[in-house]
């Protein structure tokens, strides 16, 4: 098991990039100004102490009475603004989301896994009992038909005008037919063919095979009896589920006590195939013997580029292939893939265009270069960028193709733009690129950013991209959708809520399975 060290005190620089000398910072209640609107902070994690606002920062650290120090609040999710000893923003996020601490986690752990314990020991009670009801089935079956077969035997002894035989085959049941009389019942086992085993009814004539031989009817009666009880507390699946309320498959317990939680990979549970469906009946998982071996497009190395929309992986870290670190689309579309491996180089604020303050994982540019540098070779690439870049510094198609490539201005949408793309079709000329278009966002009209979504349109097929048009084919309509608010698929106008993920999974995932389909 691995953990990732970090700082014990966070630290705010100024607008040069160095520590912020002096300064100040508010918390506020989540998507408000924090400093009309400033939510209770604790200079402890026991939060008795309360610490007045602003908060004062010294060498880039919060401090109390000059010491570094550490401060807490009961929300996971608040606004934040950072100033120095001007006034001047240095920091602003209006819906800062952070994790709760590692003791409080494990609380919650241990506080989720005693129920599942116990269902857990339930099941193993359940099933034990089952074990031994089915071994007593079986005992008085078995009792039951040798009972009948003596009982039948019996009667067939006490019929008048017949008499009981029995032979080791059916030769030599025929061979000494002349010495057996009408209306007698005779028994063959023994006989090389197993079919040919079993009670004859003679007429003087022809041997017929009983329809009512006591051993197959128990045979018959047993194993249906015992099939029905193995099926009751059969433990190939796990008997413990672990769903989620959008009924997405994440691991599950078993009898014995071992737990599975590889996300998504339900694969390993079953040998025979599976299919996993949505309330829209879309496909978002499917394996069996039959298909596995057609599905060019699964089992692939994705690498993918983008801004927050696309974020989910901790990559200032050095972290590129986490589901974890944010929630996002690659999430679901990572299953209805069944990606083999990824790295996902995307990072929230990121844009085409490059500016003044940017921070390096925030420019496309910087995230091309460390996925070439780290060697990953890709089946396919996915780029999702553009609603950061806006329309104010776009410049144009036919400027940015009449430049020699070194000499492009990155401060152009149009222009980093060509840059960004020829350089990942260069680096990667064996994978299938695809290019996603932007999602409506609710604070501007469609029309508005028409020639951004023109310009990416243009440049991405110049450049061999597979143009994926998220904002018009996803389903994620601004007019229901609300700016700083949840709306129907945006939980705050821009970002996707799990609805709007899923949408968008879907979309990107059809788009490149099609791909595939469309070239067999």
């Amino acid at each position: 098991m691995s953990n990732i060290i970090n700082p014990p005190y966070p630290v705010f620089t100024d607008i040069d990039g160095s520590p912020l000398k002096e300064g100040f910072i508010y918390i506020g209640e989540n998507l408000q100004d924090p400093i009309s609107n400033p939510v209770i902070v604790y200079w402890d994690v026991g939060l008795t102490e309360i610490a007045e606002q602003p908060i004062a920062i010294k060498n880039g650290y919060i401090v109390k009475n000059g010491v570094n120090s550490t401060i807490f609040t009961m929300s996971n999710k608040f606004s934040v603004v950072a100033k120095n000893k001007y006034g001047t923003d240095i920091y602003e996020n209006l819906s800062f989301e952070q994790f709760i601490n590692n003791s409080e986690a494990q609380s919650l752990i241990n506080t989720s896994i005693t129920p599942v314990q116990q269902s857990i020991d339930d099941e193993v009670i359940r099933a034990t009992s089952s074990e031994t009801s089915l071994s007593s089935t079986i005992n008085t079956e078995i009792n039951r038909a040798t009972a009948a077969e003596a009982a039948i035997q019996a009667q067939i002894n006490g019929l008048g005008g017949g008499a009981s035989f029995g032979y080791t085959s059916y030769a030599d049941m025929i061979a000494d037919a002349a010495s057996i009389p009408a209306n007698s019942v005779v028994t063959v086992g023994g006989d090389p063919d197993p079919l040919k085993d079993g009670m004859y009814i003679y007429d003087g004539s022809i041997f017929s095979l009983s329809p009512y031989d006591p051993l197959t009817q128990a045979k018959t009666y047993t194993d249906t009896k015992m099939n029905a009880v193995i099926e009751e507390t059969d433990s190939s699946v796990p008997p413990v589920s672990l769903v989620d309320v959008d009924g997405w498959f994440y691991g599950g317990f078993y009898e014995d006590g071992s737990m599975e939680t590889p996300l998504f990979k339900i694969s390993n549970y079953y040998s025979d195939g599976f299919i996993i469906i949505d309330e829209d009946s879309w496909i978002l998982l499917e394996q069996n013997t039959a298909t596995s071996a057609t599905k060019d497009w699964s089992q692939k190395n994705i690498l993918l580029f983008g801004d927050s929309i696309t974020e989910t992986s901790n990559v200032e870290a050095g972290v590129y292939d986490s589901l974890a670190y944010r929630a996002n689309w690659f999430l679901y579309a990572y299953a209805m893939l069944e990606v083999k491996s990824f790295n996902n180089m995307a990072r929230s604020g990121a844009s085409y265009r490059e500016y003044v303050g940017q921070l390096d994982w925030q420019k496309i540019s910087h995230q091309v270069g460390v996925a070439i540098s780290t060697g990953f070779t890709p089946d396919i690439v996915v780029i999702a960028c553009g609603t950061n870049d806006g329309i104010s510094n776009l410049g144009d198609y036919d400027t940015a193709m009449s430049k020699n490539i070194v000499d492009l201005d990155m401060s152009l949408t149009a222009e980093a733009l060509r840059k960004n793309l020829y350089t990942i079709s260069q680096a990667y000329p064996s994978a299938k690129l695809f290019s996603c278009l932007p999602l409506q966002r609710a604070d501007v009209e469609t029309s508005t950013r028409q020639p951004l979504l023109d310009l990416i349109h243009k440049m991405s097929g110049r450049y061999g991209f597979t143009v994926i048009d998220c904002h018009n084919e996803t389903g994620i309509v601004k007019d229901f959708e609300v700016w700083g608010s949840s709306g129907r698929d945006l939980y705050d106008g821009l970002h996707p809520k799990t609805s709007g993920q899923i949408k968008q999974a879907k979309l990107i995932s059809a788009k490149i399975k099609s791909n595939y389909q469309s070239q067999v």
